[in-house]
């Protein structure tokens, strides 16, 4: 009797193991055509890790301003660099505004315009680079992300700005194509004005423009008085001339 016992004992021990087994929970899978977010876990030291996941926002090298769309900002070209992250401008005035990019400003931050490297006035940069290149006259204006590279200048560890002006360009066939690109500007808090741009006649061999700005204004008025020494005026012209040779484009 003891023995039997045992016997149907064991057979039923061993038909509840196989029912514990198949009564496991499988892992789930994920859904189809959806990615499994991964979630916060332990660390080593018994901490919580928070993981924390974004989309870049752009693989490019460069941060790009097109003035033409960008909101009004004043006549200082440095001012549009407020719209790009981690810049700033340190104002001196009204048309001298410094370029400051991740904390950094001054001979940190090389600026260039059209390729050329502009050397600031005076100690305390009071016609700083981009002062050389009105509002009205600005085609595009570009930062290197991160610190810049060796092209861009020495020692320019805080980054590097390229400010490039309107220029005619070549058309694709013989006849002669006028082109215009003007604006206007004014701000009530200064009574000040800023107008400028360029005309251009070009074909597929030749192109010429002319470019020119002005700008001007009074103190700034506040609700306590006016701001003395605020008022500001500056005049730029130019022009160009380019020609295509074959493969070669001299201008």
């Amino acid at each position: 009797m003891p023995r039997n016992w045992c016997r149907h004992y064991t057979r039923a021990a061993a038909l509840a193991g196989a029912c514990a087994s198949l009564a496991l929970p499988a892992p789930a899978a994920p859904a189809e055509g959806r990615e499994e977010t991964p979630s916060a876990s332990e660390g080593e030291d018994g901490r919580e890790a928070i993981l924390i996941t974004d989309t870049r926002i752009s693989n490019d090298a460069y941060f790009e301003i097109d003035p033409r769309i960008e909101p009004g900002s004043g006549v200082d070209s440095a001012a549009l660099l407020k719209r790009i992250p981690g810049a700033d401008v340190v104002q001196n005035g009204p048309l001298s505004g410094q370029v400051q990019y991740r904390g950094m400003f001054g001979t940190r931050v090389n600026v260039r315009i059209d390729g050329a490297f502009i050397v600031p006035d005076c100690p305390n940069r009071m016609d700083t680079p981009l002062h050389y290149a009105p509002r009205p006259l600005l085609h595009s204006l570009k930062v290197e992300r991160g610190i810049a590279s060796l092209s861009s200048g020495a020692e320019a560890i805080g980054g590097a700005v390229h400010a490039t002006l309107k220029r005619s360009a070549f058309t694709e066939d013989e006849a002669f194509r006028f082109h215009t690109d003007l604006e206007t500007t004014g701000r009530s808090v200064n009574q000040s004005f800023a107008g400028g741009g360029m005309v251009s006649l070009a074909n597929r061999r030749h192109r010429l423009h002319v470019l020119g700005s002005a700008e001007f204004g009074d103190d700034v008025d506040t609700p306590k008085g006016e701001i003395r020494a605020s008022q500001h005026e500056r005049y730029t012209y130019g022009g160009g001339y380019g020609i295509r040779l074959g493969q070669h484009e001299f201008g």
